[in-house]
């Protein structure tokens, strides 16, 4: 923050200070008046096939100054997401539509989307991780329940080349009990444009091309 920037306020993610009339915080990359009430009120509670009320929660950042492939975007979406359970939060029978139903190999793929949501717990221990690890803000969102037989794990995505992944646990400092990672697509990003971007095309002519022409047009005269 430089010395002439007005003070507006103070970030409710990471409590950095914000430039007035910020949209996004600086230090987190969250927008600016989108916290999320989930953690401060009781849970949100789900109810099962069974009349049962469960709870599960899906967790996301919305980041700046994301580096991929040596391009930085604003505003991405990263949706973090559960891996490798030894057992289900919650009973399969009691969240999926006709589970009863599905063959073994029908019931993996709406298994593995149960099984990536969080805990209200897991998902408070995520959020603190991620502000003083890696300094992103988060918002906690309930899971809709039960689920259609049809839902996905983001693991069971076919393959793209617009998003990819962030493995999280894999990452030496990180101290969570279960293992998570990240999924973004940076279609739904804003490619920043950098002042030395040389990628801009003209009439379908590169801007280096022109400068070289305008170059060698000044060279000889004409």
């Amino acid at each position: 923050m430089n010395a002439a920037d007005k003070i507006g306020g103070f970030c409710e993610y990471c409590g950095a200070q914000l430039v007035e009339d910020a949209r996004f915080c600086s230090q987190c990359g969250m927008k600016v008046g989108a916290y999320d009430q989930t953690s401060q009120n009781d849970p949100v509670k789900q109810m099962g096939t069974n009349g049962t009320e469960y709870r599960l929660f899906q967790v996301y950042s919305i980041v700046n100054s994301f580096l991929y492939n040596d391009v930085f975007y604003d505003n991405l979406k990263i949706n973090w997401f559960a891996v490798d359970r030894q057992a289900p939060l919650v009973p399969f029978e009691n969240v999926i539509f006709n589970y009863i139903r599905l063959n073994r190999e029908a019931r993996v793929a709406p298994g593995n989307y149960i099984n990536q949501h969080f805990s209200f717990e897991e998902a408070e221990y995520l959020k603190n991780y991620l502000l003083t690890k890696e300094k992103m803000g988060t918002v906690i969102e309930p899971c809709s329940l039960p689920i259609p037989e049809n839902m996905k794990g983001y693991r069971d995505m076919p393959p793209s080349l617009s998003h990819d992944f962030l493995i999280l646990h894999k990452r030496k400092e990180y101290n969570l009990s279960f293992k998570v990672e990240g999924i973004f697509d940076i279609r739904t990003a804003d490619r920043r444009i950098m002042p030395d971007d040389r990628i801009t095309v003209v009439t379908g002519i590169n801007v280096n091309e022109i400068r070289e022409r305008l170059k060698k047009s000044e060279q000889s005269g004409t």
